[in-house]
Order: C-alpha cells, then structure tokens, then sequence
C-alpha cells in the first residue's frame, strides 16, 4: 500500500498523462539512490473527466487505508479554464463531500499548458509534487526512526536484565515529607534501634 497517493483530477486526459509521466520521471531521478522503496511508496493516478470517474474515485476514497496520505491535485490549465469550469467544480465538492470523513490534501495547480513538459502548468505540479513528496519522506523517516528507537529499547530492556524495585511493607502519605520535626521519621529512627 503507497504512503503517498497523488491524484491528478482534472478534465484533459493527454494534460494528466504528460504530466504523470512527468512526475513519475521526476521521482526516479531526483532520488535515484532510494528510487526502488519511493516507487512502492508512492503512487501517481490520474482521474480525467469528471462525470466518467467521480463515482470511482469516490469508491477508492471511502476504501482508503488511513496510513496513506492523499494529496489531490486539481489540474486546470489556463488555456481551458472557461471551458473546464463546470466539471472542476464538480470535483471541488466532490473533495469538499470526501473531506468531511477523511483526511484530504486539495491543490489547485494552474498555469499554461503551453509548452507541455517545459510550460508553467508542469513546472508548478513538480513544485508541488515536491512538497508533498518531502512531507511523506520525513513522515516515513519519522516512523522508521521510532520503530528503530523501540527495537533498541526492547533490547536494551532484555540486555540489562532490570529487577523490579521492592515495595516497601507499609505507604505512608507523610514518607516523602521533609520536615525534620515529622513523628514518621523520628519513630522510624527510633524503632530501627539506632544510636548516633
């Protein structure tokens, strides 16, 4: 199961595609070292046409796991903004409806498609696609290093062969009482057969 979801939602389905491959390609060679656990880590889907896939998209929501963080992306390029208003509004309270029962992260990215690969429109979702991609790694980090942390303290606790502390026979209220005129310690003293 991904630790990051991105979804691309949006109206243009050849817009979504480049722009997945794009993201896709950006994830292998910005941190090729660790590309093959970030592939498992993260997963880019995309969700073009909102009539045709709302109600699946809707169904893969309400299935989600909650270890997964979903990020949202709302593509809506400039050159078709007038004409895409309707069905990205159909997704806007699609993800207003969704978010009441779980956790949503919605960004509208904007910008020309002019220029495909290299316009404003991709450039911005690899500006944001790089965000949430941090957000997810310092949060696996996170988690690795506490598990890390509770493996070392299991074994410390098994190492270090700890003794449970004796209870004393009797708990007195007045036992952690500093006043040397207190009667529990001066009876204390007097009954342990002490001589100074």
């Amino acid at each position: 199961m991904p630790t990051l979801q991105i979804d691309l939602l949006g109206e243009r389905e050849e817009i979504l595609r480049t722009l997945q491959d794009s993201l896709s390609g950006r994830l292998i060679s910005t941190h090729a070292t660790s590309a093959s656990e970030l592939q498992s880590s993260v997963q880019i889907q995309r969700f073009p046409k909102a009539q045709e896939c709302l109600s699946h998209w809707k169904s893969l929501i309400s299935r989600e796991s909650l270890d997964t963080q979903r990020v949202l992306f709302l593509i809506s390029p400039n050159e078709f903004a007038a004409q895409d208003a309707h069905q990205l509004n159909l997704w806007r309270v699609a993800v207003d409806e969704a978010s009441q029962t779980q956790s949503l992260s919605l960004q509208i990215i904007r910008g020309n498609w002019e220029g495909g690969v290299l316009g404003a429109l991709c450039q911005n979702a690899g500006y944001a696609f790089a965000v949430a991609l941090q957000a997810a790694l310092s949060s696996l980090n996170a988690q690795k290093q506490t598990e890390n942390l509770k493996q070392d303290l299991e074994q410390y606790l098994e190492q270090a062969n700890l003794r449970p502390i004796p209870k004393t026979l009797y708990n007195y209220a007045c036992e952690k009482c500093s006043d040397p005129e207190c009667e529990h310690a001066l009876f204390g003293f007097l009954s342990s057969g002490k001589k100074s």
